[in-house]
């Protein structure tokens, strides 16, 4: 499977669906997502909204704060953006998004948005971080989030409208019929999505209520249906609610829920449900022993999870040390990551892992056929190795 899927504010944006402007969540970190009111305020007028660290990593003072436009809620830069660029975005809490911006120029990695009380002019901090302000006209992207399966492409736009093109054998284009297009359509059945993922054939949608949508592929029950009967229209998966993020694997589906839990469905031949077993399931059942989680992906027959402490747990195929454990022992339930920690973002290919640390550093492991763990060779690695010249 070749798999190349853009994640664009990856995780926390997609906590502010039915929020109230009474809700705050923590920020330090990546726990954007994590529920709780929040132990720092700031004032009640909005002018910068919050404050931001060194090396891009949020301070323990980074709270969203109460102005006369709402709370608003600061997301983590995206660490798969399309042209490398860092992108923020400030929601309302009834999960609209009101501007998004890209750190360009003067503004460096450090920069931090905030927004004013008008609720639309945006501001940074600049790269020296000496807390002068500097106002940007903000453009609001008519499209939000790309993906990429196997051989179809699809985006999200601003309004929640899904769109799809290229394959569409397996009806992985969700437009109710099985023919390909050379262009993007609009699927026309399903609104007020907040994140996409592709799978190798199968598609998944993260709708602005929590429920989470799927279509294309079903032979070993990847859309969550019940059935393993394809569909050519989205379809909701079975009992799940509450749904915060979303991956798709060759033939399995993750979501993690808002209480830090993951769930697992599909193809389960390696473990890669997380049940401790390799008993496949046609509806979501939660992953064995593992909480307090941040972020998920999924591989060909592998999955992962960054929990909110920075490490990192896998669990599936492990032939070409995908998982990280420094053997090539498949596991049916989540281990730990060896030699690896303070971790702040994870990416799954089809055999192979990368982990972004706080300290800007990729590692990757797993299968190197190709040198796509960036090493300098193309010997496959059983435990994290550190991407050369990149940092």
């Amino acid at each position: 499977m070749k798999r190349a899927t853009v994640r664009i504010a990856l995780l926390p944006i997609l906590f502010c669906a039915n929020v109230s402007a009474q809700t705050w969540w923590p920020m330090q970190g990546q726990n954007a997502q994590r529920t709780g009111r929040s132990t720092a305020f700031g004032p009640a007028s909005a002018t910068l909204k919050w404050t931001y660290d060194f090396n891009d990593v949020l301070s323990d003072n980074a709270s969203p704060v109460v102005g006369p436009d709402g709370t608003i809620y600061q997301v983590m830069r995206s660490s798969l953006s399309v042209d490398g660029r860092a992108l923020f975005y400030a929601i309302y809490p009834n999960g609209t998004m009101k501007w998004s911006t890209g750190a360009l120029g003067g503004f460096g990695m450090t920069s931090a948005p905030g927004l004013s009380s008008d609720g639309y002019t945006a501001y940074v901090l600049t790269e020296d971080l000496t807390n002068y302000l500097t106002a940007l006209d903000v453009h609001n992207p008519d499209i939000f989030a790309i993906s990429a399966g196997q051989d179809y492409s699809m985006a999200l736009k601003q309004n929640g409208t899904v769109w799809t093109w290229g394959d569409n054998s397996s009806g992985q284009l969700g437009i109710g019929n099985n023919d390909d297009k050379l262009t993007p359509v609009r699927i026309q059945s399903i609104n007020d999505v907040m994140a996409i993922m592709s799978g190798y054939e199968h598609a998944l949608a993260l709708k602005r209520d929590g429920t989470i949508w799927s279509w294309g592929e079903n032979t070993s029950g990847q859309l969550g249906s019940g059935n393993t009967i394809n569909s050519n229209v989205p379809v909701s998966v079975s009992n799940l609610t509450q749904a915060v993020a979303l991956a798709a694997g060759g033939s399995h589906s993750l979501a993690l829920r808002q209480d830090s839990t993951v769930w697992a469905w599909g193809a389960n031949g390696s473990g890669q449900l997380g049940t401790g077993n390799t008993t496949s399931s046609l509806i979501p059942v939660q992953v064995l022993n593992l909480t307090h989680v941040i972020a998920v992906d999924a591989g060909n027959a592998f999955s992962l999870a960054l929990r909110e402490d920075g490490t990192v747990w896998a669990w599936g195929n492990n032939f070409e040390g995908q998982l990280g454990t420094g053997d090539n022992t498949h596991h049916t339930s989540p281990v730990q990551v060896s030699n690896i920690s303070n971790v702040r973002a994870i990416a799954a290919g089809d055999n192979y892992a990368l982990a972004l640390r706080q300290d800007g550093t990729v590692w990757a492991w797993g299968d190197n056929l190709d040198g796509q763990l960036g090493t300098g060779n193309n010997n496959d690695s059983k435990i994290p190795m550190q991407v050369i010249n990149l940092t």
